[in-house]
C-alpha cells in the first residue's frame, strides 16, 4: 500500500487556484482536497492547472473533490436538493474521490446522514464514476458504535468510533 500525503485548502483560500497547487506540489504532496468555492473563474483555472501538472511534473498527483455546503437554514428537502447539485456539479470535474460531508449537525442523522449516504451513493452510480466517493461522517451527531448495512465505512467495513 502507497501512502498517500494530500494538502487541503483549508486555510489556503487566500490562494489562487495556479498558487494553491503549485505550492502543494512544490511542498512535496501527492495530491490535493478542496472544496470549491462558488467562483467559476477558479475552478476553471484549478481544472487547466492541474492538467498541466498532471502532463508535466506529477503524473499521479491526486485531486480528491470535496462535497461541503455553506451554511444555510434550510429543510432537509432542501439541503438534500443542494448536495445532489453539488455532488453532480463535482463528478463533472473528474476527482480521483469525492470526500462527501454529507450530514448536518442539527438535523436528525436518519434523515440526512444516512439518506444523504444512499443519495450520495445514488448519484455516484447514476454518473457512472470510476472513482470513490467517501463519506465523511464526522457530522454525526453521534458516534455509531457499529456499522450499519446501508453505510461504506471507510475503514474495513467497521466504525472508528470507540
Amino acid at each position: 500500500m502507497k501512502l498517500k500525503f494530500i494538502c487541503t485548502y483549508w486555510g489556503s483560500e487566500n490562494l489562487s487556484a495556479k498558487s494553491f497547487l503549485h505550492r502543494a506540489v512544490s511542498q512535496g504532496y501527492d495530491g490535493v482536497e478542496i472544496n470549491f468555492p462558488e467562483d467559476e473563474a477558479f475552478v476553471q483555472e484549478f481544472v487547466s492547472e492541474l492538467k498541466n501538472i498532471r502532463n508535466t511534473i506529477a503524473p499521479d498527483f491526486s485531486f480528491i473533490a470535496q462535497q461541503v455546503l455553506s451554511l444555510k437554514d434550510e429543510s432537509v428537502s432542501d439541503y438534500t436538493r443542494r448536495m445532489i447539485n453539488r455532488l453532480e456539479f463535482l463528478t463533472t470535474l473528474s476527482p480521483d474521490a469525492i470526500n462527501s460531508h454529507t450530514g448536518k449537525d442539527y438535523y436528525d442523522w436518519r434523515d440526512i446522514s444516512l439518506g444523504g449516504v444512499k443519495l450520495s451513493n445514488t448519484i455516484n452510480k447514476a454518473t457512472n464514476r470510476t472513482s470513490p466517493l467517501r463519506q465523511n461522517v464526522v457530522r454525526f451527531p453521534i458516534c455509531l458504535r457499529r456499522p450499519l448495512p446501508e453505510i461504506p465505512w471507510p475503514i474495513n467495513g467497521k466504525s472508528t468510533c470507540k
